[in-house]
């Protein structure tokens, strides 16, 4: 993963959030590609001094919307199927 996760402890968001809206506007920048792996759940929350289950709960809310994908014994990687559309609708949200 080229970039890194940034948390704001005095910002209002919860942290899973900060998390998930981070690695998604990577993913619509093109920061992280299609097929490259993220850290595990350990070793983010180890980088990011948080408990392991606020990086699993953004984890399985990108699963869920489908720009991840978690290979079980494998790691966790940007989904390859995300069409072109997604990522032009992607895109605009992060440019708003």
């Amino acid at each position: 993963m080229k970039k890194t996760v940034k948390i704001n402890f005095r910002s209002h968001k919860p942290l899973n959030i900060q998390i998930l809206e981070q690695i998604r506007r990577q993913i619509a920048a093109g920061d992280i590609a299609p097929g490259e792996q993220l850290p595990t759940l350990r070793e983010m929350a180890a980088d990011l001094r948080i408990n392991f289950t606020t990086v699993a709960r953004a984890y399985r809310m990108l699963d869920a919307e489908g720009l991840i994908s978690t290979q079980h014994g494998r790691g966790t990687f940007v989904s390859e199927t995300i069409m072109e559309v997604d990522n032009i609708q992607m895109r605009e949200k992060s440019l708003d």
